[in-house]
């Protein structure tokens, strides 16, 4: 059996009760952090929880596909899954395409804005990232609502204190942050768990416009339940500016996982790489504000996002797989 077949032997009938079934379980667990979070903010508790609750309910997605998995399969089944999940072989373009594109998105607006004579962010700019970064670490990041020191269970506290002790710390650090919080913490269950079934029943493009507006959903954040349990409703534009992002994303993902023979390193490096990036240009571009920056890297995916899909089509290169799929669904009826 081939790795296509393998990585889709699974799915049956029941395929549409399991992903809402793991979308549910996704938010669940991301939410009991993320409310509470933004609850003792909004100073409904009287409590100050520590900044590692809204970094742990990052996890929901993974630990979701982990947990349904290992209730229908078991231990093996899990350990199969991971390891298909992370299948290495896969050719250097890809692994090239996935770190590199993000970077290169980046730099094409810093052009852009140096042709029309804006002042943006030079390499004596760069001596000043490590300071910057270690100073947001103890926040909630660059993006949130609340800029301020947060209180640490001790994890957070020594990771900025490490970084602080030397540049070396604190370069592996954000590779570490960058590598678990978005590629290990979520595309286990978005790329490993939920697209495959979705793209049993759809076609490439709409299970990836689909995947990515349920991931932007997700998306809520603490900030957005600090605003909405204060009543103000200006919190849904965080769920909503975010999957202007997740959508193209989404797309290039569904794309490289097709191209890939269903390995979801391609999407892990890029999602990395794509958040690096973007907290790179905001640390270092003082004088432009996270959002703007954001919105520019935003336009930039959703360019790449209409080249693969004029160049692939529709079924962004998932032609093969939907007649696997059919094939094995028939085996099953």
């Amino acid at each position: 059996m081939s790795n296509i077949q393998t990585a889709y032997s699974t799915l049956d009938s029941k395929s549409s009760g399991r992903i809402v079934a793991f979308y549910a379980l996704a938010l669940g667990l991301s939410w009991a952090g993320w409310i509470p979070y933004g609850a003792a903010e909004a100073g409904l508790l009287r409590l100050h929880l520590p900044v590692e609750i809204p970094f742990i309910a990052q996890f929901g997605p993974s630990l979701a596909a982990i947990i349904l998995i290992g209730l229908t399969g078991g231990r093996k089944q899990i350990i199969q899954f991971l390891v298909r999940s992370c299948r290495w072989k896969i050719g250097f373009r890809f692994y090239s395409i996935a770190l590199l594109l993000p970077p290169a998105i980046g730099s094409f607006w810093l052009l852009i804005h140096t042709i029309f004579g804006h002042k943006v962010p030079g390499l004596s700019d760069l001596r000043e990232l490590i300071p910057r970064y270690v100073e947001s670490m103890m926040t909630q990041g660059v993006y949130s609502l609340d800029k301020s020191i947060q209180p640490s269970l001790g994890p957070m506290k020594f990771a900025h204190q490490l970084a602080a002790s030397s540049p070396i710390w604190a370069g592996l650090i954000f590779i570490f942050f960058m590598t678990v919080g978005g590629p290990i913490s979520e595309e286990f269950g978005w790329r490993g768990y939920m697209l495959p079934r979705l793209q049993s029943r759809y076609s490439g493009l709409k299970a990836a416009v689909v995947l990515g507006l349920l991931w932007g959903g997700w998306h809520t954040l603490p900030g957005f339940w600090y605003l909405l349990l204060q009543g103000n409703l200006k919190g849904f534009a965080i769920p909503i500016a975010i999957t202007t992002g997740t959508v193209p994303l989404s797309i290039l993902f569904s794309w490289l996982y097709n191209r890939t023979d269903c390995s979801i390193l391609p999407a892990m490096i890029f999602h990395g790489s794509f958040n690096a990036t973007l907290i790179t240009l905001s640390l270092l571009w003082t004088s432009r504000s996270a959002v703007a920056i954001g919105a520019e890297m935003v336009v930039g995916l959703w360019i790449m996002a209409g080249v693969v899909v004029f160049v692939s089509g529709f079924d962004l290169n998932n032609k093969s797989l939907l007649v696997k799929i059919k094939s094995v669904q028939e085996e099953k009826t």
